[in-house]
């Protein structure tokens, strides 16, 4: 249901702390950057759905391509 804390730090490219910031914080600031939906947990750990990343497409399919016909008829 949600990416993990090896699949956040893998995703944000952000593994541990640096410059005095926790890991957490920086991580939720590429988070933003990169356009990425996710809330905070109660621990300051960023949350990220899986759905986030799954494609579903609401739109119909294309039609069917319509049978060949001579130049002259269109």
């Amino acid at each position: 249901m949600f990416l993990d804390e090896n699949e956040i730090a893998k995703l944000t490219g952000i593994r541990k702390g640096s410059r005095g910031q926790s890991r957490e914080n920086l991580q939720c600031d590429q988070l933003r950057v990169m356009g990425i939906p996710f809330f905070v947990n109660a621990r300051g750990e960023p949350i990220v759905a899986r759905a986030a990343f799954q494609m579903s497409s609401t739109a119909p399919p294309p039609p069917p391509p319509k049978a060949w016909q001579p130049g002259c008829l269109n």
